[in-house]
């Protein structure tokens, strides 16, 4: 309760001084003017080493902790730090690459092609490693037969090979991620729009394509459900 009320508070405060300086002031907001692109660059792209060094630790003590006291399947408080370990290590790594993605999307207005081919360079090695973190599951679970990461239909494998009480959980950590994920977008959308109006840089174009994607996923979600009773 009280995470969300700061959660409102923050994004209520956002809201408020984009419309007191849209529609009271009479300055022109663009954020671009009060930023250093490149410094930003440079801030968001270490915190995405950041947490890529905290998934490699996450993965080393994963390994070690398995290599000293194996699984244990008659513990049931290790096994939970197991599967927290393992999640932290690929919430990490993910939220790398998603950094990486963000970071040289936007590398073309600073020219920097040091920067650049470091981030490619990173990704590429980012990319290797999930398929290894895919792979540690076999460790963590020895017990079941987890479909191989190389195999086209690996996450649909992965989610049949699951049991129902791991069913519950991943369906429930996906409808809140489509909840989380329907606010956020709609969310982005009234900023970009008032950034719009204040700014004069149409943002069409990218509340059109955040509008296809709302479709495409509210589309694919019914689609599933449908028919199903």
């Amino acid at each position: 309760m009280i995470k969300r009320t700061i959660l409102y508070m923050i994004i209520g405060g956002i809201l408020g001084g984009i419309l007191g300086v849209t529609f009271i002031g009479e300055t022109e907001f663009d954020i671009v003017n009060y930023i250093d692109l490149w410094t930003v660059i440079v801030i968001v792209f270490t915190f995405g080493l950041f947490l890529f060094a905290l998934s490699i630790y996450f993965s080393y003590s994963l390994k070690r902790s398995l290599k000293a006291r194996g699984y244990e399947t008659d513990n049931d408080e290790y096994q939970v730090w197991l599967y927290n370990r393992y999640l932290y290590m690929m919430y990490c790594i993910e939220v790398s690459m998603s950094i990486d993605f963000f970071t040289l999307c936007t590398i073309s207005f600073t020219l920097n092609r040091y920067l650049f081919w470091a981030i490619v360079l990173s990704l590429i090695i980012k990319v290797f490693i999930v398929i290894k973190f895919f792979e540690m599951m076999n460790l963590i679970y020895p017990e079941q037969n987890l479909p191989s990461v190389k195999d086209p239909k690996f996450q649909e494998k992965l989610f049949q090979a699951s049991d129902d009480g791991e069913k519950h959980v991943m369906l429930n950590g996906l409808f809140s991620s489509y909840k989380a994920f329907n606010t956020t977008l709609v969310f982005v959308m009234v900023i970009l729009f008032l950034y719009d109006v204040n700014s004069g840089q149409s943002q069409v174009v990218a509340i059109a394509l955040i509008t296809l994607v709302l479709i495409i996923g509210k589309t694919t979600y019914y689609l599933k459900i449908r028919d199903k009773l």
